[in-house]
């Protein structure tokens, strides 16, 4: 495998996959204003990632070559992501990859990459380089856990995180009450808004909303997906829950004889939307197995359609 090779798979492990698998709010500071995280280890046990598994396995020469050089299958070895941004610029993004890391192997990897630096801070040696997208910061935490960043300051920040130092990530009322019950999420969010401070002017909606929250998982053989929204002002819930249905309905009025606007709008008739103050809710449930089928025709059609040139239009 030539140098372009291993740069690139690096990249990938050191620069665009993240993960840890149990949500844990205390791996996240106070001050972030955002959130995304997946939980891999327990979507692949439930029956969308059992698909996604099998349509991996069909890249196993891929994934023997980088478990090769890194000493690490993602298929098997990822646990889940996490990311999350202390400000509004990239270099404020801090990404958490949980799983089995194979240190000697990550570490001699990375340092095949262009303008590769190394510093200690305290017992941890942080990784640096730089491509033509500016610099890259990781570092290896401990077997279990490897923290990216393009910002220094934002990965030494997660570190300290991470170290037990700082103020932790504390559950608002948003967060809660997404969360509420002992259900299996696979994919949790959170964008708090009036963190964000003042937003384009052309994002007129988004500035009258405090917090939304997001949990998505399978629960009794069906895919639930549960949205939160909280204006800043009381007086706005109407108007945002309008501006939201309003949304729903261009989705309802398109053109439905293509096949992506028919899904979506089969998706939008089976969305609920409620007001329960403070928040606005949005609470979508599909049978797993109705939405299994579907991808696997999408699948299938995408593969019988290689090759094959458009009708001409008559």
């Amino acid at each position: 495998m030539n140098r372009t090779i291993l740069i690139g798979v690096a990249s990938l492990l050191l620069g665009g996959v993240a993960a840890a698998d149990a949500f844990n709010p205390a791996q996240i500071p106070a001050k972030a204003k955002w959130f995304l995280h997946a939980d891999v280890k327990r979507f692949k046990a439930t029956q969308l990632g059992g698909l996604a598994v099998k349509q991996l396995a069909k890249l196993d020469a891929v994934f023997l070559q980088i478990e090769k050089v890194s000493g690490l299958d993602p298929r098997r070895d990822l646990a889940g992501v996490t990311l999350y941004g202390i400000g509004t610029k990239e270099d404020e993004v801090a990404v958490l990859v949980a799983g089995q890391f194979n240190r000697e192997k990550l570490e001699a990897l990375v340092k095949l990459a262009a303008e590769h630096r190394t510093v200690e801070y305290g017992a941890h040696t942080i990784h640096s380089w730089r491509d033509d997208k500016g610099p890259h910061f990781g570092c290896v935490f401990n077997a279990q856990m490897v923290v990216l960043s393009d910002g220094q300051p934002t990965l030494l920040a997660a570190l300290d995180v991470l170290n037990g130092k700082g103020q932790v990530l504390k559950p608002n009322a948003a967060l809660a009450r997404v969360t509420a019950g002992n259900e299996p999420f696979v994919l949790l969010g959170m964008v708090d808004f009036e963190a964000l401070g003042h937003l384009k002017p052309e994002a007129n909606l988004l500035e009258k909303l405090k917090v939304i929250s997001l949990a998505v998982g399978e629960v009794d053989e069906d895919f639930h997906g549960r949205l939160f929204v909280q204006p800043r002002e009381a007086r706005d819930a109407l108007s945002v829950q309008q501006a939201i249905q309003g949304l729903v309905a261009i989705v309802q009025l398109g053109d439905s004889k293509k096949p992506e606007i028919k899904q979506a709008q089969d998706l939008a008739c089976r969305l609920k939307i409620d007001r329960d103050e403070p928040f606005i809710t949005v609470h979508l449930k599909v049978p797993a197995k109705e939405l299994l089928e579907s991808i696997k025709l999408r699948l299938e059609g995408e593969v019988n359609g290689q090759g094959k040139k458009p009708a001409p239009e008559k």
